[in-house]
């Protein structure tokens, strides 16, 4: 990587997040494998401060506007002002971004962002929509099939099979007079 990859991990691993955060910030080396949470964080909380005196000014800028036009964005409540505010920073952050990076680090990816502030206009904040608040239910649904192949029948099939298991559950608990064992069924159930 680069010649700041010790610094930013030495920031990125001594961080501490306030509580409510899921994830505990992991090395720089390991971003490929980074949840939506934990790049949020990052964007959100943590890279200003960490590339503050990393960054010439004009990049920390550039980076600082991609930030609050993001925030705009996640917002509990967006109104149209706030969008077409968000495009003007966008349109800014855009074009600085082609002089500061070249021309071909102008990716699709890059270009998409421009539609953010309107699908937030239509569909809600990013918060809202967007893989972060998902994500953590992935892991309650990646174990009920394997494959590709007739995945929607796999999973119909499991979560009939989990709903008889919690009726079984149910009635085990009706029948016993057993604290603990009803205690261990409820937690197995929620």
């Amino acid at each position: 990587m680069g010649r700041y990859t010790g610094l930013i991990d030495k920031r990125l691993l001594n961080v501490k997040l306030p509580p409510g955060h899921s994830r505990a910030t992991r090395s720089i080396t390991e971003r490929s494998y980074y949840k939506a949470n934990e790049w949020r964080n990052i964007l959100f909380y943590l890279a200003f401060g960490i590339l503050k005196d990393i960054l010439p000014n004009l990049y920390l800028k550039n980076l600082l506007k991609y930030i609050i036009f993001i925030r705009i964005l996640c917002q509990e409540k967006i109104s149209l002002e706030d969008c077409n505010e968000a495009l003007l920073i966008f349109d800014d952050f855009h074009s600085e971004f082609e002089k500061l990076y070249g021309k071909e680090n102008m990716t699709f990816n890059l270009h998409s962002h421009l539609h953010m502030p309107e699908q937030v206009w239509l569909y809600g904040g990013l918060n809202k929509t967007s893989g972060m608040c998902f994500e953590n239910k992935f892991k309650h649904t990646r174990d009920l099939f394997q494959g590709t192949v007739n995945y929607d029948g796999q999973i119909a099939k499991n979560l009939d099979r989990k709903q008889q298991i919690i009726i079984e559950l149910r009635d085990l608990s009706l029948r016993t007079s057993c604290s603990g064992v009803k205690r261990f069924v409820g937690y197995l159930i929620f």
